[in-house]
């Protein structure tokens, strides 16, 4: 249920090709190590991964009829493939920047890369917390009543698919209930849903089994990522009401939470890293540029109305 057309599509020209001889082998570095039967050598073998790319790829690019969101969602499934299914590393040209939310409810792009600019996208469906699924991009709204879902910031509208097992978990909750998740963090072989009371962590890729574990009297308020959204990382990072930054994650496939060394010189409603620039966002909307532990202003003309940011990247084979 959670696979779209393309992905089925996918599916069959990927399993096809393991017909010509080409099996898959255990992954030993990236976001899939350790995983059996789950990468490919190298793209240049044209084995069963690099036909997943290449599948995603040629609709992203050349299938002018599709739907928008969906060439959207084909375009970032031929880059997770790419980054996270082969042995030797697959050269992808990008550019990282960071997206914007307003609380108008616009997509903005952040680009720091010559100063400071921004340029308007698309418009969101609903405010909320962006919470990143590999290159896709999860919108789990304020407003309790609505749905996550994935979320496109170019205006390209919805697609039908369930956003993720967690989504639907979600999704299924009562408005009381969802307005308990304060955040959500997928990596490639562990998630954790951030409540009110309790970090609910799963370690094992091959289980939907997860354990609680209470904030001790502490209450959340977003994931924070000064290092970079990782979906290789086996640890990440939450911020408190309280200001403390709590460290997360799994060690030897058992879940943990412990108070982090990691501090900020002031309080963070969300903290990002694209490039090689961190950016943190405060409670009343306002950009700072971070350095260590050391905050300095970034003037944009979204000053105070700045409600959300996420990593973004401009891949160079799509245009």
């Amino acid at each position: 249920d959670n696979f779209t057309a393309l992905d089925r599509a996918s599916v069959f020209m990927h399993e096809a090709r393991h017909i010509d001889g080409f099996p898959h082998t255990t992954c030993t570095r990236g976001p899939r190590a350790g995983l059996q039967g789950a990468c490919d050598n190298r793209m240049s073998d044209r084995g069963s991964y690099a036909v997943s790319v290449e599948t995603y790829a040629q609709l992203a690019a050349y299938a002018t009829d599709l739907h928008p969101a969906l060439r959207s969602y084909s375009r970032s499934a031929a880059v997770i493939y790419a980054d996270e299914a082969f042995e030797a590393p697959v050269r992808v040209n990008r550019q990282e920047q960071f997206l914007l939310m307003t609380t108008h409810g616009e997509f903005h792009l952040l680009n720091l890369v010559n100063g400071v600019s921004t340029q308007k996208l698309g418009n969101a469906p609903a405010l909320g917390k962006l919470v990143m699924r590999a290159q896709h991009m999860i919108l789990y709204p304020d407003d309790k009543s609505l749905p996550a879902k994935y979320v496109f910031a170019r205006d390209e509208g919805d697609i039908q698919q369930a956003a993720g097992d967690i989504a639907v978990e979600y999704n299924g909750l009562t408005p009381a209930g969802r307005a308990e998740w304060m955040d959500v963090h997928i990596g490639a072989q562990w998630a954790a849903r951030i409540l009110r009371d309790k970090m609910r962590i799963g370690c094992d890729p091959r289980s939907d089994s997860y354990s609680d574990i209470a904030n001790g009297g502490e209450v959340p308020v977003a994931m924070v990522y000064p290092n970079g959204y990782d979906r290789a990382a086996r640890q990440a990072h939450v911020v408190m009401q309280s200001g403390r930054i709590f460290e997360i994650g799994c060690s030897s496939n058992r879940p943990y939470s412990r108070a982090s060394s990691l501090t900020f010189d002031q309080r963070y409603k969300r903290v990002q890293k694209a490039g090689g620039d961190v950016v943190g966002l405060t409670q009343d909307g306002r950009l700072f540029r971070i350095s260590g532990t050391n905050s300095t202003p970034l003037q944009t003309p979204l000053d105070g109305r700045v409600h959300e940011i996420a990593p973004n990247q401009h891949v160079e084979f799509f245009d």
